[in-house]
């Protein structure tokens, strides 16, 4: 029976996807133990063409779903995962692709440890070729607790990398059903911080197999895309959650210092660093969103005692109503100072 179901959403890929197949059909576990799903999101390019090919050549090994309506990436992650055969469930981003012992190594673990989730180290893999250690765990180590978080316990230690990284138990993911938000990019962003909290335990792995692709036309690195704004209502949507769970209120400190960094210190760092002209109306619309869901932020211990200079600069900008000039002047400051916002 095979082990691991591999779910790949694609969309306009056709330069990068054979390198993604491939690195995983010559994975050192045996495609054998590998159920490949691709999910073709409506692909405009020769990216379904070669998804087909791949299909033809390994028909045991691979099922491929063609959309007929764009569904955004994920939408696509859902539909894969009504497909999905196998004890384990991993998610690979169709432009980036893996080491050849990821999955033999991480299936080891998670056979061994019996855990919800396995997780590993990413590599940055840049344009000009430099090759740099992006996310990675700081020692093999495992945790467990008896209570999830929705149940009262705590907070295991983070998983960096995001869920390209992991494998996951697919019987902790049915149990807890959390779907993936549709027609929205950064939607991993909720799927991986509200799956979290239902984790009883995870294997950290300090090795890197994961190679992430610097693709400029990719969700994080396209120029001049509004849609980059879709993580503003992706937070919102988490603190909405969390509220729902009822875990908001004994955790309102923490909950609403990863709001405001998310939603608006690294969303600073998103509109200076991938937008050429000011996004004026959005700036407005963290303004008024900010205040209507964390209108006492500034009473947040937490934000006060444990952010840099800059990032108390940015806040004071929040209740000031600053015209689309003074917005413009500020941004191009930042933008010409990027290098400070990087390293903060």
């Amino acid at each position: 029976m095979k082990k691991i179901s591999v779910i790949i959403p694609c969309y306009n890929v056709e330069s990068y996807v054979d390198q993604c197949i491939e690195s995983i059909v010559m994975q050192t576990c045996g495609i054998g133990n590998l159920e490949i799903i691709l999910v073709d999101d409506c692909s405009t390019d020769g990216t379904l063409k070669k998804l087909q090919k791949w299909e033809q050549r390994y028909p045991d090994d691979i099922v491929l779903i063609p959309l007929e309506k764009n569904v955004k990436q994920g939408g696509a992650r859902n539909i894969g995962l009504q497909y999905v055969s196998c004890e384990y469930i991993s998610f690979i981003d169709s432009d980036d692709w893996i080491d050849q012992e990821m999955y033999e190594k991480m299936l080891q673990k998670m056979v061994l440890y019996h855990c919800d989730v396995v997780s590993c180290g990413m590599y940055r893999n840049a344009v000009d070729g430099e090759i740099m250690v992006f996310t990675c765990n700081e020692k093999d180590a495992y945790y467990e607790q008896k209570k999830n978080v929705i149940e009262g316990g705590t907070d295991l230690p983070d998983i960096p990398g995001g869920i390209v990284c992991r494998i996951y138990n697919a019987s902790f993911l049915k149990n807890i059903h959390v779907l993936f938000p549709e027609g929205l990019k950064y939607e991993d962003n909720y799927w991986g911080n509200i799956s979290d909290l239902y984790l009883h335990s995870e294997y950290l792995m300090k090795e890197c197999f994961y190679h992430y692709r610097e693709n400029p036309s990719s969700t994080t690195l396209s120029r001049n895309d509004y849609s980059h704004f879709d993580r503003l209502t992706i937070e919102v949507m988490k603190l909405q959650k969390y509220k729902e769970l009822g875990i908001y209120e004994k955790n309102k400190t923490k909950y609403d210092y990863y709001f405001m960094f998310l939603y608006y210190y690294n969303t600073w760092f998103l509109m200076v660093s991938r937008f050429d002209k000011p996004p004026y109306e959005q700036f407005c619309r963290m303004q008024r969103e900010i205040l209507q869901y964390v209108p006492d932020y500034m009473e947040n211990e937490k934000l006060q005692n444990e952010t840099n200079d800059l990032y108390k600069e940015l806040i004071r900008l929040i209740p000031m109503q600053l015209s689309k000039e003074e917005f413009t002047y500020i941004f191009n400051v930042y933008k010409e100072n990027l290098s400070e916002i990087e390293k903060g």
